[in-house]
């Protein structure tokens, strides 16, 4: 059995490892016409890209990752419906739930489990995503519920892939064993970037050394922001959306309170 730890785990709007920063704001969960990648064309002050980080051995290099997207209804039945199932270039993000739930496992055609991921279900409708490595033997994934059983299970055979590249950059001092964020802007336009990267650098450093942080210039387009960050290939255990107002001692102090006990 191959597993990652007991550290990495869902990415979820259910769950913890998405916030958003302006009050009122309400985001929309399915996905709205064609999304179209944009390549990042502007870049804070001394911070790296994917390239300058494979350089300097600060980071891995992206790997297959496999995104299954989710809705759950507790009023259905059944319950858990699958909206789609992709393949992308990626890392897979580490978490781990705050108490024990459902979960999602790749098995193999012998029925060998080749990936555990355990995800809660904190609400009674959510459309959220799970993020795990894509492993070339897989055939097909269950989801079971807390006591172990089986309620729903689906092929993994011709899954799409996304000729998706790494388009994100980071600050200078990244290192992938501290808790990793990874912040998109929501409501900015192309004028408007200066904003968005001015408040990205402020939160930078009120958090200091204690995260490591990058960002991406793609639109979020009422999209799932984990699957975003996935597409833009970006390193997160944690994505932040950042809307216009956004007060950025406010939004540091906000992430420290969230996350800094994140890997404890």
């Amino acid at each position: 059995m191959k597993s990652f730890g007991p550290f990495f785990a869902i990415v979820a709007l259910a769950l913890v490892s998405v916030f958003y920063v302006s009050d009122g704001f309400n985001a929309a969960l399915n996905k709205s016409g064609a999304y179209e990648m944009a390549q990042s064309v502007y870049r804070i002050d001394g911070w790296q890209s994917y390239e300058d980080l494979q350089g300097t051995g600060a980071i891995t290099p992206t790997q297959p990752i496999l995104e299954i997207e989710f809705s759950f209804n507790s009023a259905f039945i059944p319950e858990f419906t699958v909206e789609s199932i992709e393949r992308k270039n990626g890392y897979v993000p580490r978490l781990a739930p705050e108490s024990p739930g459902h979960s999602v496992q790749i098995l193999s055609a012998d029925k060998n489990i080749l990936f555990d991921q355990p995800f809660e279900i904190t609400q009674d409708r959510v459309t959220f995503i799970v993020t795990m490595p894509w492993f070339s033997e897989a055939v097909y994934f269950a989801v079971l519920d807390p006591d172990g059983n089986t309620i729903l299970s689906r092929p993994l055979a011709r899954i799409p892939l996304e000729e998706n590249n790494a388009d994100f950059f980071a600050r200078p001092d990244f290192q992938p064993e501290k808790i990793r964020l990874t912040f998109i802007g929501d409501g900015y336009n192309s004028d408007e970037n200066a904003q968005y990267h001015a408040i990205v650098a402020q939160v930078s450093e009120y958090l200091g050394s204690g995260f490591s942080i990058s960002y991406i210039d793609g639109p979020l387009n009422e999209r799932i922001p984990e699957s975003v960050a996935n597409s833009f290939a970006a390193p997160y255990d944690h994505v932040v959306v950042i809307n216009k107002g956004t007060l950025p001692d406010v939004l540091a102090d906000q992430i420290i309170r969230r996350y800094v006990a994140s890997f404890e």
